[in-house]
């Protein structure tokens, strides 16, 4: 497999490699692997940078992100001084990050999730085995449009076997809650019962319905809820899937958004 290296900037010089092909599929470990349930670049000044960082003290941490779109298919990225790629992999010294940038070149939206791995040798090796090993990081993206501020969010690494979650949302006053829920399993449709509750826990509504494999759904609360519109509460979101992560967004009426994380739902 032939790799194009190319040097990326933070804190120190790191070597990072976008393969020329990427390997077939989905394939997601429900223990070791991180999920990014939000990636986007391109349209309307969408960019999205990759923060990584090693928390081992000792050994290098061989790493590997690969990119999907919403409906499980490969997507590939312009990725600043690598060109466009589908998959990154390099390795991380012990206690060393990297920030890796989306140019915000995709001449319509490109966007989708990614996968972070970590294997016991380099990823374009044979015999490449993923390993857990403590890496952790956040994505952010942003929308840069001239004449008004940068407007960003962030979203931490997540385990891709969340599937117990609870998500506050605020429809008053104007504010807006938009949910992005990923099915990352490649082989199943994920199973989602979807209940609805003011703060007293009185009951706004139920659904229930399947994600595709590999499949995200993103969508406005007061759009598809309308009986969440002007109102505060949470979403309680079961799935008996292998796999599930999940994602929300706040939009004021100014249209600043930030992002915040589901909680873990024992």
């Amino acid at each position: 497999m032939r790799t194009t290296p190319v040097v990326v900037l933070l804190l120190a010089s790191l070597a990072v490699y976008a393969a020329d092909t990427a390997r077939p599929g989905i394939v997601v470990n429900p223990t070791t692997d991180r999920i990014v349930p939000q990636v986007v670049d391109g349209g309307d000044g969408w960019s999205t940078s990759f923060f990584l960082t090693s928390l081992e003290a000792t050994g290098p941490i061989f790493w590997e992100i690969r990119f999907f779109g919403n409906g499980g298919l490969p997507l590939t990225l312009p990725i600043q001084g690598v060109g466009i790629a589908q998959r990154l992999f390099a390795s991380l010294p012990p206690n060393w990050s990297v920030t890796i940038d989306t140019t915000g070149g995709s001449p319509v939206l490109q966007e989708g999730w990614a996968v972070v791995t970590t294997y016991d040798r380099s990823a374009d090796q044979p015999g490449a085995a993923v390993i857990s090993a403590r890496i952790a990081g956040l994505a952010t993206f942003r929308q840069r449009v001239a004449g008004r501020p940068d407007f960003e969010a962030v979203v931490p690494f997540s385990p891709a076997n969340e599937t117990r979650l609870v998500m506050p949302f605020d429809n008053r006053a104007g504010f807006s809650t938009g949910i992005a829920w990923l099915n990352p399993d490649p082989s199943n449709a994920a199973p989602v019962q979807v209940t609805i509750l003011r703060p007293d826990a009185t009951l706004l509504g139920t659904e229930a319905f399947n994600i595709g494999p590999g499949a995200k759904l993103v969508f406005s609360m007061p759009a598809r809820y309308p009986q969440a519109a002007g109102q505060q509460g949470r979403i309680l979101v079961e799935t008996t899937g292998r796999l599930f992560s999940a994602l929300g967004l706040r939009f004021n009426p100014g249209g600043a958004f930030t992002s915040f994380h589901a909680l873990s739902s024992p």
